[in-house]
C-alpha cells in the first residue's frame, strides 16, 4: 500500500551494526560504527535503540576486565551519541528541538494506553528472555568464556522486546524480531547438547516468546498471508486495467484519495 514502515529502515543498520561489530571481533572502531548504525536506525523508531543495549550487555559479559567494558561502552556510546547530536544541531536554529522531542518520543505515551487488558502479565513476561539471558551469561561467565551466540540470544530478546514494548497488536512490529530470529534459526543444530541448564534455559526464553507472540498477533498470524494475496490481486488488477487508480487506493482506505487529492491542491497552491 502507501505505507512506509518504519521498521523495514530499522533492521538494516542494526543488522549492519551487529554483523561489523562480529566481523571485527568487537575492536573500538566497529563498535563506534555500531552505535552510529543503532542511532540511525532508532532515529527511525525509538525501540531500535533497544539492540544497542543488547551490545553493550553482552560487551559487559564478554570483556577482559572492567576497563575494558569501559572502553569499549565508551566507543559505543559515543558513535550513538553522533547522530542524535546532529539532529538536534539541526533543528535547534530553528527552535524546533521541542517539537521535535514531543513529536519523536513525547507523542507515543498515547501508544501505552492501548494495551490489551493482559498488561500486567505481558509486560512481566516480555522482560523474562533478557533477565533469562542476562542469568544464563553469569553461568556461562563462571564455567568458560561468553560466546559470540550469546549476542544474538541478547539480540533477539531485545528486538522481540521492541516488538512488544508498547502492548498493541500491529503485526508489522514483528519485522524488528525478523533479523536475529533468523540468526537464531539459522544456528539449530540437529544434535544439541541437552544438560538441565540449557532446558530451564529455553522454557524460560522461548516459551514467553511463543506465548507473546500468539497472545498479541494473533490475527496478523492468521490473516496476513491470505490478506498478502488480497494485496496482490488488487496490484493485478489495476496493472492489467480491472481498477482505476481510485479503486486502487480505496481497497487500502477511503480516506486515501482524499488525502492525496489534498496533498496535489497544496502543491498546486503553495506560495
Amino acid at each position: 500500500g502507501n505505507l512506509a514502515l518504519t521498521e523495514i529502515f530499522m533492521i538494516l543498520p542494526i543488522t549492519l551494526a551487529m554483523l561489523i561489530s562480529v566481523k571485527r571481533n568487537f575492536d573500538y572502531p566497529s563498535l563506534f560504527a555500531a552505535g552510529i548504525l543503532f542511532a540511525v536506525a532508532s532515529l527511525y523508531k525509538q525501540v531500535g535503540a533497544l539492540e544497542a543495549m543488547a551490545l553493550g550487555i553482552f560487551l559487559f559479559f564478554s570483556s577482559k576486565n572492567l576497563a575494558d567494558f569501559i572502553k569499549k561502552g565508551m566507543a559505543l556510546s559515543l558513535g550513538f551519541v553522533i547522530p542524535y547530536a546532529v539532529t538536534i544541531a539541526y533543528f535547534a536554529p530553528k527552535n524546533l528541538v521541542g517539537d521535535y522531542i514531543f513529536a519523536a518520543y513525547t507523542y507515543y505515551r498515547i501508544y501505552f494506553g492501548e494495551s490489551p487488558k493482559y498488561a500486567l502479565l505481558i509486560n512481566i513476561l516480555k522482560f523474562l528472555p533478557i533477565i533469562t539471558v542476562i542469568a544464563y551469561g553469569f553461568y556461562k561467565k563462571t564455567k568458560s568464556k561468553v560466546e559470540v551466540f550469546h549476542l544474538i540470544l541478547f539480540w533477539t530478546a531485545f528486538s522481540f522486546l521492541g516488538s512488544y514494548f508498547s502492548g498493541r497488536t500491529y503485526g508489522h512490529y514483528l519485522v524488528q524480531a525478523t533479523p536475529a530470529l533468523s540468526v537464531i534459526l539459522a544456528s539449530i543444530t540437529f544434535k544439541p547438547k541437552i544438560s538441565r541448564v540449557r532446558i530451564v534455559f529455553a522454557l524460560t526464553f522461548f516459551l514467553p516468546l511463543i506465548f507473546l507472540t500468539k497472545l498479541l498477533f494473533t490475527d496478523f498470524l492468521s490473516g496476513g498471508p491470505i490478506n498478502q494475496i488480497k494485496y496482490f490481486q488488487n496490484f493485478a488488477q489495476y496493472s492489467t486495467g480491472k481498477k482505476s487508480l481510485d479503486e486502487y487506493n480505496n481497497y487500502f482506505d477511503r480516506n486515501v484519495n482524499t488525502i492525496m487529492a489534498l496533498g496535489d491542491f497544496l502543491k498546486m497552491h503553495q506560495g
